[in-house]
């Protein structure tokens, strides 16, 4: 009889607010008796056998470390056997990651699932098992159901050893969140901003803030926060009755940690909650940072133009109600 092989398979799970979600989902999968699939949900990178699998946790941590992965959650869809999954959106950044980490498990093990080798790989988050066309007819429907697309940032990788959890790693990434500015920032923003400004401007501004209106139209202007340290200001100002623009700011020693990616994301959703259905942003061609930041949120090139100032912008735009 042939010795059985080990069987190791790495997943990623997401930030609290992304993982709630899915979780709630599951929730009402199960309470319309949809068969669920495995728990906690999550987003698998690749199997592996014939592991040493000491080297196979500190590669993980090593390749992992600091390294921040953002996903664009865009679709639902199903698999031929009558699985429901949500997909993220195939950016080349995603498919280079899954194929860089199977890559560097040469020597380490091999790669087990055909459909997983990076050639195949079809990145999906699965919440339902195999159902049949009646079952997976409901849990389409539960699963698109107030889904208009969404940012997830990969909190940890999991890798389990024949279905028991072997080791879970951090990936350490900074999760921002927003508030409003109060007057215990205004050193912050004397430091970072407003070099020069006696505090009592600095106060009427926050003021101004967090009047939120401005020339009569909806504006609000928030703090970027990491724990208890501010790391940047983003703004949401009005242009139409149905549209809204994000304004970030990330600090100049807080920039490429994520920062700005999670907080316009975060800035949109409170547009979205308070019945904006558009999201646009004027941003000059030569701004790479700002433009790769609102593609990886999901905003597409409308149109060109050349401002008062003679700079060439690109008018994005993201439906986001």
């Amino acid at each position: 009889m042939a010795e059985q092989k080990d069987n190791y398979v790495i997943w990623m799970e997401f930030d609290d607010e992304y993982m709630d979600f899915l979780n709630k989902k599951c929730e009402e999968l199960a309470e319309n008796e949809i068969k669920q699939g495995f728990k906690p949900p999550h987003l698998t990178l690749t199997f592996v056998e014939n592991c040493d699998e000491q080297k196979l946790i500190q590669y993980t941590e090593e390749f992992f470390e600091n390294k921040e992965v953002e996903l664009f959650i865009n679709s639902v869809g199903s698999f031929s056997g009558g699985v429901i999954f949500y997909a993220p959106r195939a950016t080349k950044e995603l498919l280079e990651l899954q194929r860089n980490y199977c890559e560097g498990l040469k020597g380490i093990g091999d790669l087990a699932w055909d459909l997983y080798y990076p050639e195949n790989w079809n990145p999906h988050i699965a919440l339902t098992g195999v159902l049949n066309d009646e079952d997976a007819i409901k849990a389409f429907s539960i699963m698109k159901k107030e889904f208009n697309g969404t940012n997830a940032i990969v909190k940890k990788v999991v890798i389990r050893k024949n279905g028991t959890l072997l080791a879970e790693i951090n990936t350490n990434v900074n999760l921002s969140s927003l508030r409003h500015f109060t007057y215990e920032d205004i050193s912050v923003l004397q430091k970072y901003k407003y070099q020069g400004s006696a505090p009592q401007e600095i106060q009427q501004k926050i003021d101004t803030w967090n009047s939120k209106h401005c020339d009569d139209k909806y504006f609000d202007m928030f703090a970027v926060t990491d724990e208890d340290k501010v790391v940047g200001m983003v703004s949401l100002y009005q242009h139409t009755t149905d549209s809204i623009s994000c304004g970030p700011e990330i600090f100049a020693e807080y920039r490429n940690k994520g920062y700005g990616t999670k907080a316009v994301s975060q800035a949109l959703d409170i547009g979205k909650r308070n019945g904006y259905k558009i999201a646009v942003a004027q941003i000059r061609k030569d701004n790479h940072e700002s433009i790769h930041i609102h593609e990886k949120l999901g905003f597409e090139l409308d149109h060109e133009y050349v401002n008062k100032r003679g700079n060439e912008v690109g008018f994005f735009i993201k439906h986001i109600g």
